[in-house]
């Protein structure tokens, strides 16, 4: 894993095939792949965050190591200009003995510090900050205006 724990801020080459040459049905299959991370969010901010994903799709490529077959370990990484999805197995898919590894990651917005370049109110992170202020009482949210 290029993008694990203790490597933050860590950008491995963009390597694979470009998903924007992709037929509609595989764009669509890739789409769903990603939704598996971003729909770990309270679902409007992942609806926006998939939209913007959705934007840069062609951009995105997708990269995959190993047999096709389930016989051995794999890795793929899905990595567009604001996403970053690695899955690595330690063994072979459904092995007794093996297990997993995943990390996703928006590496121009490491732990909501904002976008690298640009304002960092993107709507993904102006999503999150509504979010955040909607789960404060009602008093607390007025103070803070």
């Amino acid at each position: 894993m290029y993008a694990g724990a203790g490597r933050d801020g860590v950008i491995p080459p963009r390597e694979g095939s470009r998903a924007g040459a992709w037929a509609a049905p595989h764009r669509r299959q890739l789409i769903d792949l990603i939704g598996l991370w971003v729909g770990i969010m309270p679902p409007a901010a992942a609806q926006l965050r998939l939209a913007e994903i959705e934007a840069e799709l062609a951009e995105v490529r997708f990269a995959w190591y190993g047999p096709t077959d389930g016989s051995g370990a794999i890795y793929y990484r899905i990595q567009g200009p604001t996403l970053l999805i690695e899955f690595s197995t330690q063994g072979a898919l459904g092995a007794a003995g093996g297990h997993y590894h995943s990390i996703y990651r928006n590496p121009t917005n490491e732990y909501g510090r904002g976008r690298a370049a640009g304002s960092g109110r993107g709507p993904f992170r102006r999503q999150r900050d509504e979010l955040r202020l909607s789960r404060l009482p009602a008093s607390r949210y007025l103070r803070q205006r």
